[in-house]
């Protein structure tokens, strides 16, 4: 942040969403009357929106389209290194973003190698009830790095808009503000699906290539990201802070209750008890992810007569 003093007219605050969490208000419906697609991280945006709104700002710049986006994927780019045998890169990155991330590198590859060709993973983060999901659409296939477009990365840029619009819908309505996301221009867009993952990682860390223009106004330390992952560093201990009252909230959920035709209460059981793993190292667990997703699905259908117990 010192990094920014060196330029006129910019204000810096320092947003630390003291004594927040990914469970704030879970017994509120009213929170999530608009879509169940609330991040977990809501409440670091809620902050930021009150810290700015307080401070007189109209506009708020949102990334959406850069390093949150979709100029960052495809995210298999260790096996593009395979198949392009640049064997010094595939090192290189496998080695730094296993210490960036706390995965192995064995395990980061192998990931990817059985996302696209073997049975790929379950990488949806609603629990749904098997009866229910059975009638919805099919999870679209995921095709090789290099093989002929699929359509998945249009899909996936939906789902970022969709992200993108329930950060918005989380916030009480004093702090709405503008909200931009110069970033998501449709030629910027094409042009980051199009181009090799190889431009889209250095360091171990996922890049994406906005920055690169950046380098002309910003320092280099600015510029690319080399000392942590983007969002909350202490996600993982302010959830876990939260979790007995999550577990309360569930067994709340009786086996009659209307919410269990959509959401499968018992893989949620199952997620609260799964063991988290390194607080520092947050993305080991795919998991932390889940919970606060489900729980709010279960707030949203609340809202709905059918759904109530």
């Amino acid at each position: 942040m010192e990094k920014l003093r060196c330029f006129d007219n910019v204000e810096l605050a320092f947003v630390d969403s003291a004594g927040k969490g990914p469970f704030d208000g879970l017994g509120d419906p009213m929170l999530f009357e608009t879509t169940p697609r609330l991040p977990g991280l809501r409440y670091l945006f809620d902050s930021v929106f009150q810290t700015a709104s307080s401070a007189g700002r109209q506009l708020l710049l949102h990334g959406g389209g850069g390093e949150m986006g979709v100029s960052g994927t495809p995210a298999a780019r260790f096996l593009e290194h395979l198949t392009r045998l640049r064997w010094l890169t595939l090192s290189r990155e496998l080695r730094r973003t296993s210490v960036n991330r706390g995965i192995s590198g064995v395990r980061l590859l192998g990931g990817e190698i059985r996302e696209y060709f073997g049975r790929p993973l379950d990488r949806s983060v609603f629990l749904l009830n098997p009866a229910f999901q059975n009638g919805a659409p099919k999870r679209t296939r995921r095709y090789p790095p290099l093989w002929p477009d699929s359509g998945a990365a249009q899909l996936r840029t939906t789902a970022n808009v969709s992200d993108r619009c329930a950060i918005r819908a989380c916030l009480p309505p004093e702090y709405v503000m503008g909200y931009s996301c110069p970033l998501n221009d449709k030629d910027l867009i094409e042009y980051c699906l199009a181009i090799p993952s190889v431009f889209k990682s250095r360091e171990g860390y996922g890049r994406y290539l906005v920055r690169k223009a950046f380098e002309a106004i910003l320092p280099a330390e600015l510029s690319w990201r080399r000392h942590q992952m983007q969002g909350s560093p202490d996600y993982a201990l302010r959830y876990k802070r939260q979790l007995s009252g999550v577990r309360e909230f569930v067994r709340g959920i009786g086996k009659s209750d209307p919410v269990r035709e959509v959401v499968d209460v018992g893989g949620l059981v199952d997620a609260i008890q799964t063991r988290q793993g390194d607080p520092l190292h947050p993305e080991k667990s795919y998991t932390i992810r889940k919970v606060p997703t489900n729980i709010f699905l279960i707030n949203f259908l609340r809202q709905f007569p059918g759904f109530r117990a």
